[in-house]
């Protein structure tokens, strides 16, 4: 009987963690506010590397939301996602471009 109420028991806390689990996860997919440029998906985002040109980034995924120019220097920012209202958890893709070339690919997790 011992071997039945553990086994029971077990199998419930698995049951509960997984469930506290999905829980969580769920939560912190909806608590994004992310908004992506036009063309923006994940599958053209892995096909751009390092070392590609300007011109192939966009013909693989379009115009970016924004792009930003760094001061006093030959680099900008193409920006391919951002909050929807400037104040919250949002995904950031974006591409560093210097001599017209990719030198930094990035995706960070913004949590306000």
């Amino acid at each position: 009987m011992r071997t039945v109420m553990k086994y029971l028991s077990s199998n419930a806390f698995l049951i509960l963690v997984i469930t506290v689990a999905l829980v969580f996860a769920v939560l912190f997919c909806m608590t994004f506010d992310t908004e992506y440029s036009s063309h923006f998906n994940r599958s053209s985002w892995d096909k751009v590397i390092v070392g590609m040109s300007e011109s192939e980034v966009i013909s693989v995924m379009g115009e970016p939301l924004s792009v930003d120019q760094w001061i006093g220097q030959e680099k900008k920012t193409l920006n391919y996602s951002k909050s929807r209202s400037n104040n919250s958890n949002y995904i950031h893709y974006y591409l560093v471009i210097e001599d017209g070339k990719v030198i930094e690919k990035k995706k960070e997790i913004f949590w306000d």
